[in-house]
């Protein structure tokens, strides 16, 4: 090959790789404003459930510790607010033990659980430290089916209990809060690191041509 030949192919092939790396820099700054304008409809769409976090903070503050201590002091409950303090014993990472029918009238389930968490000197401290963003799926799973039996609602527990009344209003507004944002936070975070891995994308004066970039948002995509 003589030298004006290869000096030829060198150049074609540079001029190739030039217009590669000028194609995925173009690739990369559109992604680059579409994470972007993501971010930001994330952003909205997460400031729209803070009503539903001050509501949860609200309600906790409702919740005393002796309000604690008198449920912790009393050795039979109704039903109903049993049922409020397995929510407790949940929040708090406490197993809960299945109601089990012992005969036509008595019944067995998480009540001396209950008693025993409350009547600790640090419930009312383990409670405060519990946050809206500490639920995760499986307590919100372990949740709903209390939230959904007939009677829970906070008229009927504030006529049998004000103080379950307030933990019961506590708890499903932390578990509202986690509904509304259980998809929008982890793809904040995951936006945030995609921007960031783009940004130094365009940075640099060589940048990947085969895919890596789709590869990047189509894990974002994914998420939708």
């Amino acid at each position: 090959m003589s030298y004006r030949t290869s000096t030829n192919t060198s150049t074609m092939h540079a001029e190739r790789k030039k217009v590669e790396v000028l194609a995925a820099k173009k690739k990369i700054s559109e992604r680059a404003h579409e994470i972007q304008h993501e971010r930001s409809t994330l952003e909205l769409d997460l400031e729209s459930a803070k009503p539903l976090l001050l509501e949860a903070q609200s309600a906790r503050a409702l919740v005393s510790r002796e309000d604690l201590l008198y449920l912790g002091s009393q050795k039979s409950q109704t039903l109903l607010v049993r049922h409020v303090l397995d929510l407790v014993l949940i929040v708090l990472r406490h197993k809960v033990r299945p109601i089990e029918m012992q005969d036509a009238r008595s019944y067995r389930d998480s009540f001396i659980f209950a008693i025993e968490v409350l009547s600790a000197p640090d419930c009312y401290e383990r409670l405060q430290e519990v946050e809206c963003n500490s639920m995760n799926g499986e307590t919100a799973e372990l949740l709903a089916p209390y939230f959904s039996l007939k009677d829970f609602n906070p008229q009927k527990l504030n006529s049998v209990s004000v103080q379950a009344a307030n933990l019961a209003v506590w708890i499903q507004a932390m578990a509202r809060y986690y509904d509304a944002t259980s998809i929008i936070i982890p793809k904040m975070v995951l936006a945030y690191y995609i921007y960031r891995y783009i940004d130094m994308f365009q940075r640099m004066e060589y940048v990947p041509t085969h895919g890596v970039c789709s590869n990047v948002w189509s894990t974002f995509q994914r998420m939708q």
